[in-house]
């Protein structure tokens, strides 16, 4: 392993950063990089076409990009709609339920719409291991992390061919992709 030389003042400040009796100067080194790194692929990330209201519009051929990039994690969201449906609530979670119920409307069978959505269900009100039920259709769903929220949603409104849109906005975080920016997804229109 190559050792590298600082000054004491670097040194000093490397302390700074490190949460003492756990990080070595390595794990500080690493995340120094990482952070580097991750701006400067930020800043080297193409323009994204805004619409009308002038946020950030992500389109199909640049999901596979944001999926890879892990950049839904650390975001909220603002609004959506499924089809011509809006959820109750203004939440993954939400979005979620409304996908889910949508295509099992549709489809009628748990099987059918664990295969087209790609989401943990199973056909009785579950409520432990993170699943979620919902009562008027007999059937729960386990919650997801805010990518897997867009990939459930985005696999119902295929197969539904239904358009959805999606508007969020990554929280204020040094690991979110672009802190306090919005955006939006939209998907078939």
């Amino acid at each position: 392993m190559p050792t590298i030389e600082i000054s004491d003042a670097d040194f000093r400040r490397l302390q700074q950063i490190a949460e003492p009796l756990v990080d070595s100067s390595s794990d500080v080194c690493r995340r120094l990089l990482d952070f580097w790194f991750q701006q400067q692929q930020r800043l080297a990330s193409p323009p994204i076409a805004a619409d009308a209201s002038g946020i950030h519009v992500y389109r199909e051929p640049d999901l596979p990009a944001l999926a890879k990039k892990k950049a839904l994690l650390h975001t909220k969201l603002l609004a959506g709609q499924f089809g011509d449906r809006k959820p109750d609530k203004q939440n993954w979670d939400a979005m979620v339920r409304l996908a889910l119920v949508s295509v099992i409307d549709e489809h009628k069978t748990v099987e059918e719409l664990r295969r087209l959505s790609g989401a943990n269900v199973v056909s009785e009100l579950k409520t432990d291991e993170g699943y979620k039920p919902i009562q008027d259709y007999g059937f729960s769903y386990q919650g997801v992390s805010a990518p897997d929220a867009v990939d459930i949603i985005l696999r119902c409104a295929r197969s539904l061919k239904q358009p959805v849109y999606l508007e969020f906005e990554w929280r204020d975080k040094a690991a979110a992709y672009r802190p306090g920016e919005r955006a939006a997804i939209r998907f078939g229109d």
